[in-house]
C-alpha cells in the first residue's frame, strides 16, 4: 500500500510516495523538462515506482541513495531496468551491502538483492545541476557514514533522509551509527540551511526547519 502527496514549490513538482515495509518516502521531482526526473530514495523495492511513472514519456532518471539502508535503495535496480537511470550514492555507505542481506531476510524479503553500486559517488562531490536546478549535497555522517542532506537554496527545499525528522533524528545504534557525528551533521544543517526551509525526510511527515531549531541544538549540546 502506498500513499501520495504533492508539493508544487516554484517551478517544481514534487511527489512523495510512501511506501514498503518501512513507509520509506521516495520522492520524485519534475522541473521545466517533461521528461526528466529527479528521485531520492527509490525504497527496498520500486514496482508501486515503476507504475505511478509508467504513463510519463521520460528519457532520464536520475536517482539518488540519501544513504545505502535496505529500505531507501534497495529497489534502484527495478529503476535502472526500467529507465536506464544514473544512480548517485557515497561509497562510504558501500560496507552496508552484506549487512542489508541480512536485514532483507530479516523482513522476508529475502529474494531481493541489493548491489548498492552508484554510477556516481558522492562522497567528494558538493554540488548536482538538475535541468536548472543547483542541488547543494551536505555529508550527514551519523546515521550512516555515507548519508547526505539534499538542499536546493533556491526555493529552499531540504532532502534530509534519515538524519532529521520532524522533531526527531535518525538512529545511531545502527550498524555503522556514530552519535557524535550525528551531532556535528546537525550543526552543519543548522549552519547550512535557512531556517525557513522546507524539508522531506526519509520517514515520516514534512516540516519547517524553524519549527525544530530549539530540539535540534538541545540535541548538539546534550
Amino acid at each position: 500500500m502506498q500513499a501520495i502527496k504533492k508539493f508544487s514549490i516554484g517551478n517544481l513538482a514534487i511527489y512523495a510516495i510512501k511506501h514498503g515495509v518501512l513507509r520509506t518516502n521516495t520522492y520524485i521531482i519534475f522541473s521545466k523538462d517533461p521528461k526528466k526526473a529527479l528521485m531520492i530514495d527509490p525504497g527496498e523495492s520500486s514496482n508501486v515506482i515503476v507504475d505511478f511513472l509508467k504513463n510519463r514519456d521520460l528519457n532520464s532518471i536520475w536517482v539518488i541513495g540519501t544513504h545505502g539502508h535496505f529500505d531507501h535503495v534497495c529497489g534502484v535496480d527495478e529503476i535502472k531496468s526500467a529507465y536506464n537511470a544514473k544512480f548517485f550514492m557515497s561509497s562510504e555507505d558501500l560496507f552496508l551491502k552484506e549487512h542489508n542481506k541480512k536485514v532483507l531476510k530479516r523482513f522476508n524479503l529475502n529474494e531481493k538483492d541489493c548491489p548498492l553500486d552508484p554510477d556516481i559517488d558522492l562522497k567528494d562531490l558538493e554540488k548536482i545541476e538538475f535541468d536548472d536546478q543547483e542541488i547543494e549535497v551536505l555529508k550527514t555522517p551519523g546515521h550512516t557514514p555515507g548519508s547526505i542532506l539534499l538542499y536546493l537554496r533556491e526555493v529552499d527545499l531540504a532532502f534530509s533522509g534519515d538524519t532529521i525528522f520532524a522533531g526527531s533524528i535518525g538512529r545511531t545504534d545502527f550498524f555503522g551509527g556514530n552519535e557524535e557525528e550525528m551531532k556535528k551533521s546537525i550543526k552543519l544543517i543548522l549552519e547550512r540551511v535557512n531556517a525557513d526551509a522546507l524539508v522531506l525526510p526519509g520517514h515520516g511527515i514534512e516540516f519547517r526547519l524553524a519549527k525544530y531549531i530549539d530540539f535540534f541544538n538541545s540535541i548538539i549540546q546534550s
